[in-house]
């Protein structure tokens, strides 16, 4: 049975389904996470390293506040996972030459009430023309700030806690190249030398020339760029599927973004598991019409985001009905609420659960083979798919 409820799964992921209708995912099992080694000492449990160099001129006020507003709850999320992560963070604040400072740092802390503190005081104020100090703010972020240095391979390596490095470049303008100003090769080589990885987040349209400095400084030292500029666009044309331009990565915000990349990577590079965070999902139930028959066979997986295919989906499922006697489809508001279908004449599957997985950016349903039969679920509605798991039976060993 848990095979062929597998191999359902993966026939219904390659379904054909209307554009507005996207078919559930492939079955998805998160990877486990590496176990600690017995004994390890509560100081060997992974570090996360988290810098923010962050524009503040008059320009970036409500970047600003999002760091701000966001910060405790983004420490919270880093520090979920399990083994639970020592997270520390520090902020590099830049403006530019004839502002009243050209670069502040606070230095690495543990303790996030005083991150938010520095985001507090640190008010968005100055600038003028375009270009920034980036480049200084970046100089001061790989040398003032103490990262945890680089283990040698070997023993001593084992014996040390694995070390996430991360630097959050955020900014909406290109660096000003002043006489002195430090030399970018350098610099990445510095950053990768010291096992940072410069990931950059674009704030508005810094130019064309500013958008390859901060893809290309991501890219060089193994990170992503991230366009909140795209993503916004993207949320006024929700039909478009396709990514930005320039290779950048839409996001949702700077908080967003910072927790998310970072959970992802702390997941692939350190094993933090982050699944046990998930939050439930409520789902209701939705009556389906009595019929002898269900229109629809196999085992359906749809995530139903509008009226119209659903209602295609209801008098598909009522196709049989003779007489002209099928009832009409129940009202959904689809702005509030969407609708999950699974099962068919021939096969059936029970929703358990829904899950948000914001690390992935998606909903997690587990399901579970059943009597053959059409069920209706109702759940909120949300931008992010709803991938299916199926839920392992009891006894059954994981190499199955």
């Amino acid at each position: 049975m848990w095979k062929r409820l597998a191999v359902a799964l993966l026939m219904a992921a390659t379904c054909a389904l209307p554009p507005c209708a996207p078919c559930f995912a492939a079955p998805v099992t998160p990877a486990a996470p590496a176990t600690p080694a017995a004994g390890r000492a509560e100081t060997h449990r992974p570090r996360i390293e988290v810098a923010f160099v962050l524009d503040a001129t008059g320009s970036m006020g409500s970047f600003i506040e999002d760091a701000r507003t966001r910060i405790r709850a983004v420490a919270a999320e880093l520090s979920a996972g399990e083994p639970r992560p020592d997270v520390r963070f520090a902020l590099v604040g830049f403006r530019d030459k004839g502002d009243a400072f050209v670069t502040r740092v606070t230095p690495f802390t543990a303790d996030v009430s005083v991150m938010h503190a520095a985001l507090t005081e640190l008010q968005a104020d100055g600038g003028g023309d375009t270009p920034e100090a980036v480049l200084e703010a970046v100089r001061d972020a790989l040398l003032r700030l103490k990262w945890t240095p680089v283990t040698p391979r070997g023993a001593a390596a084992r014996d040390s806690a694995p070390v996430l490095r991360l630097l959050y470049l955020v900014g909406d303008a290109p660096p000003q190249r002043y006489p002195d100003s430090p030399d970018e090769g350098v610099l990445l080589e510095l950053a990768l030398k010291k096992g940072i990885s410069i990931q950059s987040i674009v704030c508005g349209e810094p130019g064309a020339s500013g958008r390859a400095f901060f893809e290309r400084i991501a890219e060089r030292t193994e990170g992503r760029s991230v366009s909140l500029a795209d993503a916004a666009a993207r949320r006024a044309a929700p039909g478009d599927a396709s990514g930005p331009g320039g290779g950048a990565v839409a996001a949702r915000s700077v908080g967003g973004t910072i927790s998310g990349t970072t959970r992802t990577l702390a997941a692939d590079t350190l094993s933090v598991d982050f699944t046990a965070a998930r939050a439930p999902v409520t789902v209701g139930h939705l009556a389906p019409p009595a019929v002898s028959t269900s229109g629809l066979s196999g085992a359906q997986l749809r995530h139903v985001v509008d009226a119209a295919t659903f209602s295609d989906l209801w008098r598909a499922h009522t196709s049989l009905v003779g007489g002209g006697t099928a009832p009409p489809p129940p009202f959904i508001d689809f702005a509030k609420q969407q609708v999950l279908v699974t099962g068919g004449a021939d096969a059936g599957l029970i929703v358990e659960a829904v899950r948000e997985d914001e690390r992935r950016g998606l909903r997690v349903a587990t399901v579970r083979a059943a009597d053959p039969g059409l069920r209706f679920y109702i759940v909120p509605a949300a931008a992010a798919p709803v991938v299916a798991v199926a839920a392992r039976p009891a006894g059954v060993p994981e190499k199955e």
